[in-house]
């Protein structure tokens, strides 16, 4: 079955002739929103010449099954070839590490600075012999903080105004992580925008993602 025997419903109609690049669409869960979005690539991609500019449509997703589910459904309307040339699909912790790890140079992070592909702050922990809420409530805390776009310097300066032994236990970790140049989970999203900070990689990224969608 290739993509033009799919008919589109009205609503779906709809969002792939919406020519403005900025869109919302907004829904209840299971009411079709990730093929409305596959309906919305598919639009792109028929509407503007992708050819030989190096431009691709950027999805991302909060996790990996909808990366996955998104994926799939973008590749049965297009077909495999074409979303390989002109589409990227991932989450935001995929594309933060994707920027780390080809900018971190521009915030001063070196070649052995590494992208935990594990949880890094619990294996730590493990070693640690302290109180298993106290562990949690420092993991809590740091987690909080990271939350915010910040530099190591300004999670440093946050971690120094938790008190007591929570504190004090937020203070080892990061201490530890800086020292192991790991970029934890919680990290790589506030990282990738320290680094997007910089305009050049700003530009980059906005002239090869020719749109976004999420």
């Amino acid at each position: 079955m290739t993509s033009t025997e799919y008919v589109m419903t009205q609503e779906q109609q709809g969002i792939f002739n919406y020519r403005p690049l900025n869109m919302v669409i907004t829904a209840p869960a299971g009411c079709g929103k990730t093929e409305a979005l596959a309906y919305r690539a598919k639009g792109l991609i028929n509407r503007y010449d992708f050819a030989g500019n190096g431009r691709k449509l950027l999805v991302v997703s909060f996790t990996n099954q909808a990366k996955d589910n998104i994926s799939e459904r973008i590749k049965k309307h297009i077909g495999l070839q074409t979303m390989r040339q002109h589409v990227t699909v991932c989450n935001f912790h995929g594309l933060s590490a994707r920027i780390i790890n080809a900018h971190r140079e521009m915030i001063g992070l070196d070649d052995e600075w590494t992208v935990a592909s594990f949880d890094w702050i619990g294996r730590f922990m493990q070693s640690l012999n302290c109180d298993r809420k106290v562990k949690m409530q420092a993991r809590e805390a740091l987690q909080k903080i990271k939350l915010e776009c910040l530099t190591d310097k300004e999670v440093k300066a946050k971690i120094q105004t938790i008190y007591g032994q929570v504190g004090n236990l937020a203070q080892i970790i990061e201490k530890e992580r800086i020292k192991e140049k790991i970029i934890t989970y919680d990290d790589q999203i506030r990282t990738a925008l320290w680094i997007l900070q910089n305009k050049n990689v700003a530009k980059l990224y906005r002239n090869h993602f020719f749109c976004g969608a999420s």
